[in-house]
């Protein structure tokens, strides 16, 4: 997170000047490894998948909501073509370009994917599927040691 800004859109002297309405127009620039950390496992902020996987399985894998007769489709076009993809967030602005991070669970494995700056919703959906696919395919989740289980012992000072 140390690489990340937040600044106000209208610059500092509004949010000097308007105290009461600084929550209006901030600008947010986080780095990949910063978004990945909010979604995945920050010890400084909550968890989603980790620490609300009943709200994070029944809110981001929603393809579409309606609300007073208006249909809202989910932008994650992965929802779509893989099975595996579960949600996660897009975005896009003129100044970050098309953004994604998709989150998938294969068996017990779960990867995240970010993907900033994309040209286009295609590009950043086709570029998260590959990371993804990589992912799954090139690395497996080793368990080296048990949660707690002693690696080696340092010999104590010897007696005198």
């Amino acid at each position: 997170m140390a690489a990340s800004h937040v600044a106000h859109g209208l610059g500092d002297m509004v949010v000097r000047s308007y105290r009461t309405y600084w929550y209006i127009w901030y600008v947010v620039f986080y780095t990949a490894f910063a978004v990945a950390m909010i979604v995945k496992k920050p010890r400084e902020f909550a968890a989603l998948i980790r620490d609300f996987p009943e709200e994070y399985a029944r809110y981001y894998a929603i393809k579409e909501f309606r609300y007073n007769n208006i249909t809202q489709p989910n932008r994650n076009r992965l929802l779509w073509t893989d099975p595996y993809v579960d949600g996660m967030k897009t975005g896009h602005t003129d100044a970050a370009g098309w953004c994604l991070v998709a989150a998938a669970k294969r068996g017990q494995r779960r990867l995240l994917s970010v993907v900033l700056g994309a040209p286009s919703d295609a590009a950043r959906a086709s570029e998260s599927q590959k990371l993804l696919n990589y992912g799954f395919q090139a690395f497996d989740t080793v368990q080296l040691y048990q949660s707690g289980q002693a690696i080696s012992s340092l010999p104590g000072p010897s007696p005198t």
